[in-house]
Parts: structure tokens; sequence; C-alpha cells
């Protein structure tokens, strides 16, 4: 592919000069920089691009009336500047769930539907990439590599979005709330088990992102957002009443995430609430100074 620039249209009137570095974001973004030169030139071939300016809407997943912006459900590569991507939380209000640098994919909807309403818009000026659906879909036929890693990065933005829009951590600065995501795993419980055997104490904390429990005595259950686990114990008479899906903090993390979420090393109110109902976590002891976690739920620290 030539090093040199080449134009390629957005409209009629408005030519868009893309460089050699602009078109290998592009590759590397959808992860087929090693695929053959002719297979990237096709590529090239099926991609728009188009530059936008500070604070312009980039592309939304539902019309807002602006000939300008994109189709959430097409597929977008951040080749020059930032684009912030927002998403809807309660109460018509949009949250800022991430600010996406050179390189970074957003869009493509079909792939990530339980994602909500969400919108890309302009942090600076700059330029991004659009492969139209029906194009994405070809491709993702054609090139594996293009899917898995899409899939992967668009995933992760659905998680932040989670954490973003229904958690008590929708108050961490993104990225922040980043790193820790990273640190968790998704996990399936499948109807009818015991929540206290299938995320016990010691094993960590958990948070609810679908489904619906049931329990067998009083007390407030867990709704999606809901947290739970590690300090608290897991009431025994919880119990899976749907599949549901979960997102756990492994025990060796704790330390992590009390780093992450009180930095100037205060301590969290554990008299008080999360807006879900549930108790905030305390600040406790590294998890180097607490017993192993094969020990019974029991030989955890109690909530102060």
């Amino acid at each position: 592919m030539s090093a040199s620039s080449r134009l390629l249209r957005q409209s009629s009137t408005h030519p868009v000069e893309v460089s050699k570095n602009d078109e290998d974001l592009l590759f590397s973004g959808l992860n087929v920089s090693a695929e053959a030169p002719e297979t990237l030139r096709s590529l090239a071939e099926s991609v728009i691009y188009t530059s936008f300016s500070l604070g312009e809407l980039v592309a939304a997943s539902e019309p807002d009336g602006s000939e300008a912006a994109g189709d959430w459900a097409d597929l977008y590569v951040v080749c020059r500047g930032r684009v912030r991507l927002l998403a809807a939380a309660s109460g018509e209000r949009w949250v800022s769930v991430l600010t996406l640098e050179p390189g970074e994919v957003f869009g493509a909807g079909a792939l990530v539907p339980e994602a909500g309403r969400c919108q890309g818009i302009a942090a600076s000026e700059g330029l991004v990439a659009r492969l139209p659906q029906a194009a994405l879909q070809a491709w993702l036929a054609r090139l594996p590599a293009l899917g898995s890693a899409v899939s992967d990065r668009l995933l992760h933005h659905q998680r932040l979005i989670f954490f973003k829009t229904l958690t008590e951590l929708r108050s961490l600065p993104s990225h922040r709330l980043d790193a820790l995501v990273s640190l968790m795993i998704q996990k399936t419980v499948p109807a009818g088990a015991a929540l206290a055997q299938e995320t016990p104490t010691d094993l960590g904390r958990y948070w609810l992102r679908q489904g619906q429990l049931q329990s067998h005595g009083d007390g407030l259950l867990p709704s999606p957002g809901s947290a739970w686990g590690y300090p608290d114990s897991v009431p025994a008479a919880w119990t899976a009443q749907s599949e549901l899906q979960i997102e756990h903090l492994a025990i060796e993390h704790w330390s992590t995430y009390q780093a992450m979420v009180h930095p100037h090393g205060e301590a969290a109110n554990h008299n008080g609430h999360t807006t879900n109902g549930h108790r905030k976590a305390p600040r406790l002891a590294p998890v180097s100074d607490r017993p192993p976690r094969e020990a019974p739920a029991a030989s955890a620290p109690a909530p102060s």
C-alpha cells in the first residue's frame, strides 16, 4: 500500500485526506494487519472516512435528527483525535463511559445489543474510519480474527456501561473503572443454584448483570447492578430463579479494589447503603494479611 496520502470522499463536496498512518491504525484496530496486502486493499475500499470537530456527534444508536451522525450499527475505528463514549442512564441522563483513542473501535451495535443507548461524541478534532454494517457482516465472515478482536473490545465497553449506569461504582473515574473491570471475570450461575455455593464469600465480591434471584426467607434481594459477597456473608436462602450473569472480582484483587475505590485511604461508610440498597464494602487490610482463600467464610473479618 502506498505510503503517500490519498483522498477518499466523505461526500461529493467534502474530500477527506487519509494517510498511511490512518490506514495502519484502521488495520491494527481491526486486528488484521497480518493479512495479505490484497486483502487489506480490499478492506480499505470498504471503509468510509469521516472527519469530525470537537463536540460533534459522531455516531448514535438512536436517530437525533442530525444528518452528520453515523449509524451505530456500523463499526468505527478512531484514526485521529479522540471520541467520548456516552451511555444512557436512568432519568434520561447521559454518562461518560470512556474516551477512545486512535486505534480503538466502537459501534457495531448488532454485536453487543445489550449495550443500550449509546453515543460517540468528538472529544477533539479527528478522523474515524467507518465500516458500514453490510460490509462489516461480510468481513466478519471472511476474517475470523476481525470478529474475535472487535467483539472482545465491544463486550468490554458493554461491561463498562453496566458499571457506569447501574452500580455503586458509577462515580469512579473512567480510567480507574476500566482498570478495575479488567481484573474481573464473567460468571454464569445456572437457574436453581444456591448463591452461597456458586458465589461464596471467601472467593470475592460479585455484581449481578442479568437474571433474577429468589429467597426462602425475608430480606432485600439483589437486582441488576447490586453487589454482594466479601466482606459480607452470602445468605443461604438465596437461589437463582433464572440463569444469572455475574461479574466476579476475585479475593486476591481485594486490596487493589480498595485502593481504586478509596484512593486517599478514606474508610467507607459501612453503615450507609448504595443506591441499590446494599451496604458498601469497608476498607480492610490487604489480602496478604488475611487468611487464605481456602479458609471458611466465617474466618473473614466481620464488617465494623
